[in-house]
């Protein structure tokens, strides 16, 4: 790869005699702008997974760690859908804010190792720290960062970068534990997230750009040879022992949806100032699709052909493992594999700018610095008009998907704490909803408490029973130990007796009832479901 030329200053000039900004005031700078970023988010509640994994946590080590290990299908996360859980449940609980932070403190880490990582590959120092800035501040991340449970994706990637960033310490020399410390690394990646099994295939793929493919295979017999085998071995654990998952939203297959996935997941890693649509992920030619082209297109005209190859070929080998999944197309599938994509839009800046006149420099930086500065104010304004954009008027749910399930987890909450008498108690709940029209209401209920967990937690009943049953006509029982709730698609939650005096009132007043069976103060609306 080609290096920028290096900076010259003249004695005379002010940046001769105050030195450049000091890298760790700008890794500092980049911290606090993520977090006055993302900052938003630290005011949304738990959703959907998060309550499975705290529920298996409050139980204790053995039942949040003991699923990953045995001979049944199933993603193997155990650092981070379980460990992670295990250590922060005793300190958090039910607190959703200090996850969030430490969320959003894991992004910027992760922008931070990008920084360098792309200065170990070649990249100067002023455009990586950009990029990493870019990386931070990009909101198309929003989910990753806004939902507890996407700590996988948080963590994988920054073993993984670690993993890169050593092996490539390893793979020139550099450092005699660089190599112990990279195959560390990747081991932890590997128990974080799946999408980073490519690691070793991105640490030969770079190597290969700069010296060739018959070097890269020496160096890496030679100087990484554990990795190959780590990868071996969690190869078969994984496929040949545990097995992909049979069930779920992670079963995959070959068809149409694999392309549709990539087309979807390119439009979505330029994405900087991404504004969620109400359902699903923005459609058809995005501008990132745009951006993405014409960076290829410039490196290309420049003849960096190498470089555009390993960076879509790091882009591509990365998201893989979620290319076959079908209906289940997140924007927080895309964090880990947009490294080769950054990467591009690294090489492109630095070669623009290598083109730049030496006695401009400052000129440069003070561009760069403002670009940063810009992006920062951009991604904050998206940050919260996604933070309270709505579904629409009729349905005041945020867009992301995320954010929607949080708020209706929160609301429950708030309803059922108060109402519940079996809060302490074993017995056995039931959640209702009374529109057999809209059972996806019902199913995103059921989906937002995360199947039942949620209420065990905030009941602290472990051992209640709590059923979500389609839209039915049930008989209010007398035993103590049973209750039922009725809960509406905004998140309200109200006792089975107080939709039956509500409908006993009306019924004697005469009114004319908009939505049968519910209470006066009742959100309950024939309205389009929510999900």
């Amino acid at each position: 790869m080609r290096t920028p030329r290096p900076e010259q200053k003249s004695p005379s000039s002010p940046a001769a005699h105050r030195g450049p900004i000091s890298p760790r005031f700008l890794d500092a700078a980049v911290v606090l702008l993520t977090l006055a970023c993302f900052w938003p988010l630290v005011h949304f509640y738990f959703a959907q997974d998060d309550f499975v994994f705290l529920e298996r946590a409050s139980h204790g080590f053995g039942e949040a760690m003991g699923g990953f290990f045995g001979a049944h299908p199933g993603q193997f996360r155990p650092l981070t859908k379980g460990l992670y859980f295990v250590l922060t449940w005793p300190l958090f609980g039910l607190h959703a804010l200090p996850f969030h932070v430490v969320s959003i403190l894991l992004h910027a880490g992760n922008a931070i190792l990008v920084g360098v990582l792309l200065r170990r590959m070649g990249i100067s120092s002023a455009v990586s720290r950009l990029v990493a800035a870019l990386f931070a501040l990009n909101v198309g991340y929003l989910e990753a960062v806004a939902w507890v449970s996407c700590v996988q994706q948080l963590i994988g990637t920054g073993f993984m970068l670690l993993a890169l960033i050593f092996g490539i310490d390893a793979l020139e020399g550099r450092r005699t534990r660089s190599r112990a410390m990279s195959s560390i690394a990747l081991l932890l990646a590997l128990a974080s997230y799946e999408q980073t099994l490519a690691t070793p295939v991105v640490l030969a793929g770079w190597y290969a750009m700069r010296h060739g493919v018959r070097a890269s295979i020496d160096a890496m017999r030679r100087r990484l040879w554990e990795q190959p085998a780590i990868l071996l071995l969690y190869l078969l654990f994984t496929l040949g022992v545990r097995g992909v998952p049979d069930s779920g939203p992670y079963v995959m297959s070959v068809g149409p949806h694999v392309l549709d996935n990539l087309r979807t997941y390119a439009g979505l890693v330029y994405a900087l100032w991404l504004m969620y649509p109400a359902y699903g992920l923005p459609a058809g030619f995005t501008p990132s699709h745009a951006l993405l082209i014409g960076v290829a297109g410039y490196l290309l005209v420049r003849r960096r052909v190498a470089e555009v190859a390993f960076g879509l070929g790091t882009f591509l080998v990365l998201i893989a493992p979620v290319l076959f999944v079908r209906d289940h197309t997140h924007s927080f599938h895309v964090y880990v594999a947009a490294i080769g994509i950054w990467f591009l839009a690294a090489v492109a800046l630095d070669d623009a700018l290598a083109r730049v006149r030496v006695n401009r420099t400052l000129v440069v930086r003070g561009v760069l610095v403002a670009a940063a500065l810009a992006c920062f104010a951009g991604s904050l304004m998206a940050v919260r008009k996604n933070s309270v954009a709505t579904v629409g008027d009729a349905l005041d749910l945020p867009r992301s998907f995320v954010l929607r399930r949080a708020v209706l987890a929160e609301r429950i909450r708030d309803d059922l704490l108060p109402r519940s008498r079996l809060h302490g108690k074993s017995g056995r709940l039931f959640m209702l909803y009374l529109y057999p029209q809209y059972r996806a209401n019902w199913l995103n209920i059921h989906s937002a408490l995360g199947q039942g967990s949620a209420v065990r937690l905030m009941l602290e009943s472990p051992h209640l029973d709590v059923l979500f049953v389609p839209p039915l006509d049930i008989a209010v029982p007398d035993d103590p130990s049973v209750e039922v709730f009725v809960y509406t698609e905004l998140g309200r939650c109200y006792t089975a007796h107080e939709v039956e005096e509500a409908q006993r009132r009306r019924a004697e007043s005469g009114a004319t009832e908009h939505a049968p069976g519910a209470p006066p103060d009742s959100t309950l609306q024939s309205i389009p479901s929510t999900e």
